[in-house]
């Protein structure tokens, strides 16, 4: 069986630390047996919010995801297919980038999508944060991180030695 880890760098700044960080991540999947990992880089795709107007709730297709279209027409088949989710985001004033929560609440298309709703259901998904100073708010991005898991119905996965939040 072939496991697929997509992860995504919700950064804007294009080879920076919470890129390097999510690469040495997929880094340890790349190394397993029939286990295939992609990093998809959000630095210089345009990312529209999400208008909330229901269009995912009445008109999906297969073929479309949202009436908005963007960088996340190429990003939303590749969550179909991943077994695994990374997200991982630089910590701006204690929470998630602006760029990765915009992209983020475009994923609703899984959740109350005509179509694809509940597409994410029972997949795993992994937090990653990047902050340049302690106390910068890593876990409150965790949680922002997280609570986007349970939304979508993923399995959220934490650090090992007691560290709930990731």
């Amino acid at each position: 069986m072939r496991i697929n880890v997509v992860g995504i760098c919700g950064s804007r700044i294009v080879g920076g630390n919470c890129e390097a960080v999510m690469q040495k991540a997929l880094s340890f999947f790349g190394k397993q047996k029939d286990v295939s990992t992609e990093l998809i880089s959000l630095a210089e795709e345009e990312i529209a919010e999400c208008k909330h107007c229901n269009w995912c709730l009445r008109k999906q297709t297969k073929n479309k995801f949202c009436a908005i279209s963007d960088g996340m027409d190429d990003i939303y088949p590749k969550l179909l297919v991943a077994d695994i989710l990374l997200l991982a985001t630089p910590v701006h004033f204690g929470r998630l980038s602006g760029h990765l929560a915009s992209a983020i609440d475009r994923l609703r298309v899984f959740v109350h999508g005509n179509v694809y709703g509940r597409a994410m259901k029972n997949k795993l998904g992994g937090a990653i944060a990047v902050a340049h100073i302690r106390g910068a708010g890593v876990e409150t991005t965790l949680l922002s991180l997280q609570a986007a898991f349970h939304v979508l119905g993923m399995i959220t996965v934490g650090s090992p030695g007691g560290y709930h939040l990731g």
